[in-house]
């Protein structure tokens, strides 16, 4: 696809003396594939192109990258410094080119900048937008299949929640259910503690699980829970388990 100029605007920040570029030598920042926007699911990307002057000293083809949200791909952080090496044809016309792909974070944006600059000369590109992404899945895991009735023996219990392209955007949430798993029962009173519940931006939300209060009746209780994970607001995203319960060791 014919790639669109989003930008061709140049900024000087600072007077051009004898070892510094003319200003004609930055001369745009574009997004490949006319894209003005990506799902914020810490995954999509897209790639923008700063083009030099063919004719730019090998000692002054160094651009610099710098966004406002998401990070690059090449080294996860929001700076990324690449040399302009490759000569490129656009619209019938050459150029020395230099590639970044911006990954997204899980955080919704309207105004995500991405700035080139070489030799204090800036070029930026037009806002690009991180769109909302919905939740499709969740995945309820334990790293044990089973506990005692005691205050210290322990479930880690981890949700994972995933979109159709990554992680879901930034502001999702989990909760956890305990049923006595032959009843159907629900527990009014259970004990967690280390708690992260809202979804970090690797999908992953968490809490560790004691059954040490839970009795039947007078007694301590003993047999399979049943584990529900629920995605916040959203009846449809649930996953179980089962853990057992045994008694307490003598």
């Amino acid at each position: 696809m014919k790639k669109v100029i989003i930008c061709i605007l140049i900024i000087l920040v600072m007077s051009c003396g004898e070892d510094q570029l003319n200003p004609s030598t930055v001369i745009f920042i574009q997004i490949e594939d006319n894209k003005t926007s990506i799902l914020a699911d810490n995954s999509s990307t897209l790639t923008v192109e700063a083009l030099i002057d063919v004719k730019a000293d090998k000692d002054k083809r160094e651009i610099t990258f710098t966004t406002t949200g998401g990070s690059f791909s090449s080294n996860g952080t929001q700076e990324l410094k690449v040399i302009a090496n490759d000569t490129l044809l656009r619209d019938g016309n050459q150029y020395l080119g230099a590639k970044a792909t911006l990954k997204s974070g899980y955080t919704t944006s309207e105004s995500v900048v991405v700035t080139a600059d070489i030799e204090h000369y800036k070029a930026r590109t037009s806002p690009i937008r991180f769109t909302p992404s919905e939740p499709v899945s969740i995945k309820l895991s334990s790293n044990v299949f089973g506990i005692a009735n005691t205050y210290d023996s322990e479930a880690i219990l981890t949700a994972k929640i995933s979109s159709a392209t990554g992680v879901p955007s930034k502001g999702e949430s989990v909760q956890f259910h305990v049923l006595d798993a032959a009843t159907n029962s629900e527990f009014s009173t259970t004990l967690f503690r280390e708690e992260h519940l809202s979804f970090n931006s690797e999908g992953i939300a968490s809490a560790i699980f004691s059954a040490g209060n839970l009795t039947t009746g007078s007694t301590p209780f003993i047999g399979n829970l049943l584990v529900i994970a629920k995605v916040a607001n959203r009846e449809n995203l649930t996953d179980t388990l089962t853990l057992n319960v045994s008694p307490k060791p003598k």
